[in-house]
């Protein structure tokens, strides 16, 4: 059975539909991935958007928890060991090891798309 460390759950509060991350091992929420996707909420970003960040986010701390890592350490690699960790990241992705379904591969537009996403969450 597959077990991932991190999944992405979704709540309603009225019509609002509010993303985040659970630690599968503990079950408590990742609190800044969490407060990252709130933000994007809040800022009225389409809830398609946000659970797309989710997804991302969720794929790459599976990725890192599969290599014992966080983002503080990825914060403080150097530049080629940054560059070797996202294209490790990227193979990861084409191989198809972020989903359950391991038959179908992404496209390499939907790999780029999810590093995108990624990126975009690091300055936050």
């Amino acid at each position: 059975m597959d077990m991932r460390a991190y999944e992405v759950e979704m709540i309603r509060d009225g019509k609002v539909k509010y993303f985040f991350i659970r630690n599968m091992e503990t079950m408590e929420m990742e609190l800044l991935p969490t407060r990252f996707l709130t933000h994007k909420t809040r800022a009225q970003e389409s809830p398609n958007t946000v659970g797309s960040l989710a997804r991302s986010i969720c794929y790459y701390m599976n990725f890192c928890a599969g290599r014992q890592m966080g983002f503080t350490d990825v914060c403080q690699m150097d530049y080629e060991a940054q560059f070797n960790h996202f294209t490790d990241f990227l193979q990861w992705l084409k191989a198809g090891k972020h989903t359950k379904n391991l038959k179908k591969t992404p496209r390499n537009r939907t790999c780029n798309t999810y590093l995108k996403n990624v990126f975009g969450f690091f300055p936050f």
